[in-house]
């Protein structure tokens, strides 16, 4: 039944609207929508939205540190301005990094009402994503040590740069919270799961100008990280920016999408409304 109007939409598509009141078909399946959910779910849904918002916003502040950083380098890592760039920045990143795939594991571990096999498999990819995320920045937090302390050298380990250059991967996790608030706006009555997947597809149209950063590596994060490279190119003439500038601007775009994404889900299911649970709600309509 529709839970609009209760009209029969049995055996219709379910991207089509309900005939007599035009409401969505998808909410309708198993006779749940989001908003009508386990109230673990939606509490674990307030929760993990909220606590990345707070990531997202300590992110840019670390990727303004690392430009920062790069904007006043001097010679190496041994400068105190690169420094200061690489160990506050990149610190900050990967802890809110972190924190945001840890998020995306809480939400991929509960079930959505109406799931069904896709919906399932989108879940197990999120998680799975989330851990590889977690660890990755486990890992780059332990080379950016070991390298700062200088128990390695980055001319003598040609693998570190690979490590920082998939930092890459890191773009992905903004837009993978995209695509999952997408999958639970179907099954919602009061979310556009149209607007949604718009903002995650406008997260990837940052990937464009990413090759002229990740082409020359040591051109782009590795300068960015106060890191010396030893491979020159050409190509970054071409950007009308200096090219170690280009990811963590696509970074920070990717992220403020995530942001508006984030806002307008919490603000359809009610999330950013404050609650005061001291006050009758008899007595607030007076």
């Amino acid at each position: 039944m529709c839970l609009g109007c209760r009209y029969d939409v049995s055996g219709m598509d379910i991207r089509a609207k309900c005939p007599e009141c035009g409401d969505r078909v998808a909410p309708s399946v198993n006779n749940i929508a989001l908003e009508s959910a386990d109230h673990k779910l939606l509490a674990t849904l307030n929760g993990s939205t909220r606590a990345i918002t707070k990531a997202g916003v300590l992110a840019l502040i670390g990727l303004a540190l690392l430009c920062l950083g790069y904007g006043f380098r001097g010679g190496g890592v041994g400068s105190q301005a690169p420094m200061f760039g690489t160990l506050f920045g990149s610190s900050t990143l990967l802890v809110t990094t972190f924190l945001a795939a840890q998020q995306m594991r809480v939400l991929g571990s509960h079930r959505i009402p109406g799931e069904d096999p896709k919906a399932k498999s989108f879940r197990a990819v999120l998680r799975g994503a989330a851990i590889f995320v977690v660890a990755y920045a486990l890992l780059s937090a332990a080379v950016l040590v070991l390298l700062v302390s200088g128990r390695i050298s980055l001319s003598q380990h040609r693998a570190i740069e690979y490590v920082f250059t998939m930092w890459i991967l890191f773009l992905f996790v903004p837009i993978y919270v995209c695509f999952y608030l997408h999958s639970l706006a179907q099954r919602s009555r009061s979310l556009k799961p149209k607007l949604l997947m718009s903002l995650a597809i406008a997260g990837m149209f940052v990937m464009i100008p990413l090759p002229a950063a990740t082409g020359p590596a040591d051109e782009s994060i590795l300068l960015l990280l106060g890191l010396s490279g030893s491979q020159p190119s050409s190509f970054p003439r071409l950007l009308p920016i200096n090219p170690p500038y280009v990811w963590p601007i696509a970074m920070a775009w990717c992220i403020i999408v995530m942001l508006v994404a984030i806002a307008y889900f919490r603000r359809g299911l009610g999330f950013a409304e404050p609650i005061d649970s001291d006050v009758d709600p008899k007595m607030s309509g007076a």
